[in-house]
């Protein structure tokens, strides 16, 4: 409900960053947190609601704007490369992966030497 109708409101860009902002945010006031487990319980399933609603806004809205700006013809290969693509890893996993891919397929003889990469 609120991807809906907080980006007709305020707009895409406001609305991507204010719930970053606040949906990371909120985890700073974690390591404060002191006191009897009876203060202290109710506000960490506040704090993870919050943070929960929030990234759950960013990600609707990333892809509500991912989906606008990619052509009709190019949806798939988008929804790909993001399903594929963990982020934070600055793209090692990606490196990683299409070697794994490489070393997995000339193991199982796709590589037309018998399990070897040929020249």
């Amino acid at each position: 409900m609120l991807a809906a109708r907080l980006p007709e409101r305020f707009g895409y860009g406001t609305v991507l960053v204010s719930a970053a902002v606040v949906g990371d945010g909120v985890m700073l006031f974690v390591p404060a947190l002191h006191g009897p487990p009876e203060v202290i319980i109710p506000a960490l399933v506040a704090i993870n609601f919050v943070f929960g609603t929030f990234g759950q806004l960013v990600n609707v809205t990333v892809m509500v704007i991912r989906q606008a700006i990619t052509p009709p013809g190019m949806q798939g290969r988008a929804a790909a490369t993001v399903a594929h693509q963990p982020s934070g890893d600055g793209g090692r996993h990606v490196a990683v992966s299409g070697l794994d891919g490489a070393v997995a397929a000339c193991s199982a003889g796709a590589g037309g030497s018998g399990g070897t990469v040929s020249r």
